[in-house]
């Protein structure tokens, strides 16, 4: 169709609408048939004229009752702006909240828990077993020679090294058991319910996993092996 021929249909639809809209018997549906209008008219000018058109018209009640209806829903809206914000906020200060508990109990480099989480876990740990008489055992681990791998590779490949040597003792933990970073290289397992004898084997199956395990940086692989004691 060619353009000057669509515009005077278009014409023609909105003049059947205003036509439409002013009739009395239709007056109550004016808010609904406005936004038609908008959609009819094929443009803003026109969608404007129509909702204004409308509204001239209105009686008095009319249009105050369609006034305190707009104002209703904007506030509504304003107000769940408001309480959707405040609960994002609210949230967002939350997880905050959580994840400086956490990093301050965290070991940043290795990820195991580190000394305060370790002091604070021995304290709660000796407390239950002055209460209930189980066994607890700690087992203290520490990096032979480490101060070597720092001079001849560089301390980020002692980096890497700490790190290998954090898996090795997470994977000898159970469930129950508190493995943390307490001091440059050194580390501890805090395991209650073991007896002595129990840790020991534990120690030792850390300290062959190690021996078995190297790291690799750059084009160096390291290894490093680790002294225990219960």
């Amino acid at each position: 169709m060619a353009p000057a021929l669509l515009s005077r249909d278009m014409e023609g639809v909105t003049v059947d609408v205003r036509r439409w809209l002013l009739s009395a018997k239709n007056h109550h549906r004016s808010s609904w048939l406005a936004l038609a209008g908008v959609v009819l008219a094929g443009g803003a000018p026109a969608g404007l004229w129509a909702v204004w058109t409308v509204l001239e018209h209105l009686p008095a009640q009319e249009l105050r009752s369609i006034t305190l209806w707009f104002v209703g829903l904007t506030s509504a809206a304003v107000l769940g702006g408001f309480g959707a914000v405040a609960g994002w906020l609210m949230d967002a200060l939350v997880d905050a909240r959580e994840q400086l508990a956490q990093e301050a109990l965290e070991d940043h480099l290795t990820g195991l828990s580190n000394r305060r989480a370790m002091q604070h876990a021995l304290t709660a740990e000796l407390r239950r077993h002055e209460r209930t008489r189980e066994p607890v055992a700690l087992i203290m681990l520490d990096v032979d020679h480490f101060k070597r791998v720092n001079d001849r590779f560089g301390h980020p490949a002692g980096d890497a090294v700490l790190c290998t040597v954090a898996q090795q003792v997470r994977s000898a933990c159970r469930g129950m058991d508190v493995a943390a970073r307490v001091g440059g290289e050194e580390f501890a397992v805090l395991a209650p319910g073991l007896h002595a004898q129990d840790a020991t084997r534990v120690a030792e199956r850390i300290r062959r996993a190690l021996e078995d395990a190297s790291t690799m940086f750059g084009d160096a692989t390291i290894k490093v092996t680790l002294s225990a004691g219960v």
